[in-house]
């Protein structure tokens, strides 16, 4: 359990549209100036979020191939190991039963 830690924190909620639920800000312990304005950092908030957020495509979701490199990559494999193995049995059969 924690004695004495304070956490200033501003919540912003997102709208109905909006592309992000909620932010939370973290505001510093030792900055006790009073020259911010909570109206000030929701505006700086708000800029931040407006400055990192990916633009939206309208909800228009991408089409996701079925074989993309990834599973190509892991069927090329699966294939190959299955070859050398077969290779590998072979080779035994060959060599230890006569």
């Amino acid at each position: 359990m924690l004695k004495g830690n304070e956490r200033r924190v501003v919540i912003i909620k997102g709208g109905k549209d909006a592309i992000y639920d909620m932010a939370c800000i973290f505001i510093k312990s030792d900055c006790h100036s009073t020259s911010y304005v909570e109206d000030d950092i929701v505006k700086e908030a708000e800029r931040i979020i407006r400055g990192s957020a990916p633009p939206c495509a309208g909800g228009a979701k991408k089409k996701e191939r079925i074989f993309s490199k990834s599973v190509l990559v892991f069927l090329s494999g699966v294939i190959s190991g299955c070859a050398l193995s077969f290779i590998t049995y072979l080779i035994i059969c060959t060599l230890f039963i006569s």
